[in-house]
């Protein structure tokens, strides 16, 4: 009994076995429902974008959080908070560098936004 071919749902070409290929990367591709070359790829193409897999949830709960304020005054998101700052307090400590590219990106961001500002008054 052959396998049944099963298209990428990326490419949407058959994912059949190759020349010189492993089963067992047949299989995981088969199981993904997409080419291992399509998924590594497509993971790329997001990266350069800098979209992770969670930034669709996380712009939904930011938009929750601004038609529901009173969401923030929760006692899980309090927590949350609390959790979050100590974290970020260690971070700080066990790597300075980070905090020195922080500091250089707000610079940075700054500059920006009043170069934007002065091109906008001037177009006024």
């Amino acid at each position: 009994m052959k396998p049944e071919k099963k298209p990428c749902a990326l490419c949407g070409k058959s994912i059949e076995r190759t020349k010189g290929q492993p089963k067992k990367a047949v299989e995981y591709e088969i199981q993904s429902g997409a080419h291992i070359q399509c998924q590594r790829m497509h993971k790329a193409i997001l990266e350069k974008h800098h979209i992770s897999p969670n930034d669709y949830l996380n712009a939904v709960i930011g938009g929750m959080f601004l038609v529901f304020p009173e969401l923030e005054e929760t006692r899980s998101m309090k927590d949350y908070k609390s959790r979050m700052r100590k974290a970020e307090e260690e971070i700080e400590i066990a790597f300075p560098h980070l905090e020195k590219q922080k500091e250089e990106k707000k610079v940075e961001e700054k500059k920006q936004g009043e170069e934007k500002g002065e091109k906008i008054n001037d177009k006024i």
